[in-house]
């Protein structure tokens, strides 16, 4: 197996748009460009994370299967420098830590049920106040 082509954060990224996406998961740099439109969650979601230094806990958080891990082999461009991968990881545990939770920090919106039940309840309330 050749060595994989290395890269930089800073390089990475540069390719954050429709025509040119890259992704790091584990340290790994994925060029998902021509994934974009296959995507089964849609490339909005894709793109919301290409180009930043690592997308590892948004694509675990989503609790991808066996096909889709093998399906990123595809897509494998090389790697991020290895003095950068430390800094990378070090800098999201120190962000996490600052906000308080690691969903918030990566950008995500926290429990994905919070706000259908805070509309329920709110719906619930105005029913319970108004038909009396």
């Amino acid at each position: 197996m050749s060595a994989l082509k290395q890269y930089t954060a800073e390089e990475v990224a540069k390719h954050n748009s429709m025509s040119d996406a890259w992704i790091v998961h584990k340290g790994l740099v994925y060029d998902i460009t021509k994934f974009l439109d296959s995507h089964p969650g849609g490339e909005d979601v894709l793109l919301s994370v290409a180009g930043r230094e690592d997308s590892t806990s948004d694509f675990e958080d989503v609790g991808h299967s066996e096909e889709a891990r093998n399906t990123m082999k595809e897509y494998l461009i090389g790697e991020i420098l290895p003095s950068q991968k430390k800094a990378a990881a070090g800098a999201k545990s120190s962000a996490a830590v600052k906000s308080g939770s690691s969903a918030a920090s990566a950008g995500g919106a926290g429990p994905s049920y919070a706000l259908p039940l805070i509309v329920v309840g709110l719906a619930l309330l105005f029913y319970y106040f108004y038909s009396s």
